[in-house]
């Protein structure tokens, strides 16, 4: 007579099954994807880092990193010996790059991950500020312009005093920043009595009205607290944040 299988017996097999993937991935990274310069011996003095990418999502998104990085002629050209393994999140995934520090730095590698060979943006940005600077009403707005600029949620968000921001309208606002090929943001001028700055956007070095240019984050109220100035509240498209 043949046994029965309990009913719990196979979902239990896919759950098991599914954890020990999960933990083998874990123990033995295995990437999507992984590339190698041609041509070029890698060099004793190598350097390989793990860096946070934005972008990262998916297969398919992992792909457009190799025209990034790979085969380029332009000025933002990586050069030198290159490895580049590809670890792709929800997100922000994992970028292991090695490669050679007598050539080229992790800044480079990040600006040529960030512009294209046609000096467009890419859908991507190497996250490397990952802590606010808290010392003042001009460094804050300084760490905020790079998390919108490099679509850091996790930097914006710190940047917050309560950091109750929806992912829906920090991609639009992101979005919109992006748009506008900003590089900085900076204060008009002091905070006035209830905290409120209106916020310059530079263009090409010269500060402008962020409204002016049709920017929908226009003025910002800041505050002083035991952690240093803090974003409290922001105008965006006519409401708070």
């Amino acid at each position: 007579m043949k046994r029965r299988v309990p009913a719990i017996s196979v979902p239990l097999l896919v759950v098991l099954a599914f954890l020990g993937g999960w933990a083998a991935n874990k123990v033995y990274r295995i990437p999507t994807y992984e590339w190698e310069t041609r041509g070029i011996p890698r060099p004793e003095g190598a350097k390989t880092v793990v860096l946070k990418v934005a972008g990262l999502r998916c297969r398919h998104s992992s792909l457009g990193m190799k025209d990034l990085l790979f085969g380029r002629k332009d000025q933002g050209a990586v050069k030198g010996y290159l490895k580049v393994r590809i670890f792709p999140a929800p997100g922000a995934g994992e970028m292991e790059v090695t490669f050679d520090p007598a050539k080229t730095s992790v800044q480079e590698i990040a600006r040529a991950v960030k512009m294209d060979a046609r000096g467009q943006y890419s859908d991507y940005r190497v996250l490397l500020e990952e802590k606010p600077d808290l010392s003042s009403p001009a460094a804050l707005l300084h760490s905020l312009a790079r998390a919108l600029e490099d679509r850091n949620e996790e930097l914006f968000r710190a940047c917050h005093e309560d950091g109750d921001i929806g992912d829906a309208e920090f991609g639009a606002l992101a979005k919109t920043w992006g748009e506008l090929f900003l590089e900085d943001l900076e204060p008009a001028g002091p905070p006035d009595a209830k905290g409120w700055v209106k916020v310059l956007g530079v263009v090409g070095g010269e500060g402008l009205p962020l409204d002016d240019l049709g920017c929908s984050l226009t003025k910002i109220r800041l505050e002083k607290t035991p952690k240093g100035w803090l974003v409290a509240r922001a105008d965006w498209k006519g409401f708070r944040l």
